[in-house]
């Protein structure tokens, strides 16, 4: 299997445009300048990542196994996403642009995954919002070069984070005791007395109540801060919610206790941090307008973006909702983002670089966030109640749908095909089934779709330790494997679902032969 023929099995289709030469030797300087920074303070030796670029509708990076070898297959479609998440950030827009952009966003993750007349719907949707209220662009016409050079940075550098994230992963394959390493790092940096000693008071905690010029001079030759910033503005503005360091220790206590009972928590939040403490050091030492501050709060944005993302993914149903992808999974991540990346930062740059004090970039990381959610919250609440209107059209493509889901540790087989996770076999239906297919309204067609839901990974209401043995149940599909390796490799895989109150249970076989469909009578 060539590489082509690998990622669209992975994909369910062709990964996409390739990109022309002058990006392609974009990405690979991207990749090889952050893995440098990677290499240098995890201390593996280990050679960078192949990538892979294209353009698509996909939009998320893949880490794909080829033939043995990882490489990293790179969608340019995220930096889009990133693009209309970002605009806003500097030049405030109303409420139906805001909308509209996420409407979008819904219709290019619905088209990746095979549901085109529900896609279509929403991008008319936007459209029509677009049409009605069209985009502000004063400011942003008014804006100088520098401004507009910040524009294009944010999203620039959310795309490192992403890219970096996906090379953590890569160093995980390649170099797993140079990411142990690294993980207790991390956990170390958790430590309530090292946050305490990085805990010095910042101006940034109280919204700014004098927007003099001393005040602004100050801000910046003696915090190294830009008080035009966009990650600022609120602030600036005296808008921005106090803090104190009280609230950092027991938000560090929060987060110690969530990586010490969710592994793959931890194994997210390792590669956030260090990708993020990767782009920063990039950016420092690139400077010309690049610099570790901006490189530090887009890395934050890019996580809330990308929690954005995920939350629609899952209110479209294109992918289950798990610890690391949920509003709080994100939310926990990005904390611990907050606490470590700072300190992190200061020591992999030394004490004589003019950065901002480790309180500031804590502050600076939790202001950006605040205002990412708050440009976007009120649209997602809008997106989150549409969502659950009926949709007498929508169309389910049981074997091609796009599992979009490596992003966030759910990588399945590199040999899945189509969106699917494995093979159902025969179905067979329990009388106790076919008696509820008989007596309720289109109840086959909601099995249907419960199969479809059953075989890309969507389990229904299940438990999270039930789900995580679904997962670790998956593996070597779609290989002809010995009894003693189907023994080693796979197991059970169980779905719950309702209809009108009736517990509908799915179970696949081991050995992929046979899925039963079944009440909880017949257990």
């Amino acid at each position: 299997m060539d590489l082509f023929e690998a990622i669209d099995a992975r994909w369910g289709g062709p990964a996409g445009t390739d990109l022309d030469s002058e990006q392609v030797r974009d990405v690979d300087l991207r990749n090889e300048g952050l893995w440098n920074r990677i290499s240098s303070f995890s201390g593996s030796k280990a050679q960078s990542p192949l990538v892979h670029s294209v353009h698509s509708a996909h939009a998320l990076p893949a880490l794909l196994g080829h033939q043995g070898h990882p490489r990293i297959v790179w969608d340019a479609g995220l930096g889009t996403l990133f693009d209309w998440l970002s605009f806003p950030l500097p030049y405030a827009q109303s409420e139906q642009v805001l909308e509209a952009m996420l409407r979008r966003i819904c219709a290019v993750r619905l088209a990746s995954a095979m549901q085109a007349a529900k896609a279509r719907r929403y991008a008319e949707h936007s459209r029509e919002l677009i049409t009605a209220h069209p985009i502000d662009r004063t400011r942003q016409l008014l804006a100088d070069a520098e401004g507009q050079f910040n524009v294009w940075l944010t999203t620039e550098l959310q795309e490192q984070f992403a890219l970096a994230h996906e090379q953590m992963h890569y160093l995980r394959r390649v170099d797993p005791s140079a990411f142990d390493e690294l993980q207790a790092k991390l956990v170390s940096a958790l430590d309530s007395r090292t946050l305490s000693n990085a805990s010095d008071d910042s101006p940034l905690m109280a919204p700014l109540e004098s927007n003099s010029l001393d005040r602004r001079i100050w801000l910046h030759e003696d915090r190294y801060l830009d008080p035009d910033s966009w990650y600022l503005h609120s602030w600036i503005e005296g808008t921005s919610h106090r803090v104190e360091i009280a609230d950092w220790a027991a938000k560090a206590d929060r987060v110690q206790r969530a990586l010490e009972t969710q592994p793959r928590l931890l194994l997210e939040a390792v590669c956030d941090v260090f990708g993020a403490l990767a782009v920063c050091i990039e950016s420092h030492h690139r400077q010309r307008g690049w610099d570790a501050t901006t490189a530090a709060a887009s890395s934050r944005v890019a996580l809330g973006h990308l929690g954005i993302i995920l939350r629609i993914d899952i209110l479209m149903s294109i992918r289950p909702a798990s610890a690391v992808t949920s509003k709080a999974g994100i939310a926990l991540r990005a904390d611990c983002m907050e606490l470590v990346l700072p300190v992190l930062l200061h020591e992999a740059l030394g004490p004589d670089e003019e950065i901002p004090s480790t309180a500031d970039l804590r502050e600076v990381m939790r202001l950006a966030g605040e205002r990412t959610s708050e440009i976007h919250s009120s649209s997602m609440q809008v997106i989150e109640e549409t969502a659950t209107e009926p949709d007498e059209e929508a169309e389910i493509a049981t074997r091609a749908d796009f599992i979009n889901s490596i992003f966030l540790n759910l990588r399945p087989s590199p040999s899945s095909r189509s969106g699917v996770l494995f093979h159902l076999g025969v179905v067979d239906l329990t009388p106790s089934i076919r008696t509820v297919v008989q007596s309720v309204d289109a109840a086959g067609i909601e099995i249907e779709k419960f199969l479809a839901r059953h075989e890309r990974g969507d389990w229904g209401e299940i438990y999270e330790e039930d789900a995580q043995a679904n997962l670790s149940a998956i593996g070597r599909e779609f290989e002809a494997l010995s009894e003693e390796e189907i023994r080693r490799y796979r197991g059970d895989i169980w779905s719950f679902y309702r209809i009108q109150g009736t517990g509908i249970l799915i179970k696949t076989n081991r050995e992929r032969t046979l899925t039963t469909v079944l009440t909880s009578a017949d257990l």
